[in-house]
């Protein structure tokens, strides 16, 4: 990759076939990675910008935004269910490949930038690498993630919170169905 964004591609057995993947941007790319089954390239910039190329095809396919900082890792998940990005914004984003278009799931509680990303060996967890010499864990499974919230309240969310928080279109209930519900105040 070069510092205007533009990624190179040449032959590891003559160092003489060099190809231009991409170069429309004036934006350092500062992470690269191949999908699982090498059919995307996805490249991150010092903007925050994502974006995903073909290969077969030699052309930019999706652009993904939500980072506000340089891009500092991005991997998949070896099933390539899932992309992971981290940033120097303080966040991480879990994307779902088959709806890429759709709002990742963001994770922001780390106290620094986070420098690297990866997930376990069975792919159940994003594992990152912070600035501020941590190393986080998080579940990917809806039902593991509510259940460690619920570890950690005394109490459901009261009426008022959930239409404030969640939304008055969607009913109220229990998510956590071992604490009490919260009092509106």
């Amino acid at each position: 990759a070069l510092e205007n964004g533009t990624i190179l591609s040449w032959s590891l057995e003559n160092y003489q076939d060099i190809h231009v993947l991409h170069s429309e941007l004036l934006d350092a790319a500062t992470a690269l990675t191949f999908s699982p089954n090498g059919s995307l390239l996805v490249k991150g910039f010092e903007s925050g910008k994502i974006f995903l190329w073909d290969i077969k095809d030699d052309k930019l396919i999706n652009y993904l935004e939500g980072h506000d900082a340089r891009i500092s890792e991005l991997t998949f998940s070896k099933n390539g269910k899932f992309m992971a990005s981290s940033s120097w914004d303080g966040t991480i984003r879990l994307w779902k490949m088959d709806q890429i278009n759709e709002q990742p799931i963001v994770m922001r509680d780390q106290s620094a930038w986070v420098q690297a990303i990866c997930f376990s060996p069975d792919d159940r967890y994003p594992v990152a690498a912070c600035m501020d010499h941590t190393i986080k864990i998080y579940p990917i499974d809806i039902e593991e993630m509510a259940a460690g919230i619920c570890e950690k309240m005394n109490r459901n969310l009261s009426k008022a919170e959930w239409k404030k928080h969640v939304a008055n279109e969607i009913d109220y209930e229990l998510t956590c169905p071992d604490l009490p519900e919260g009092i509106n105040e």
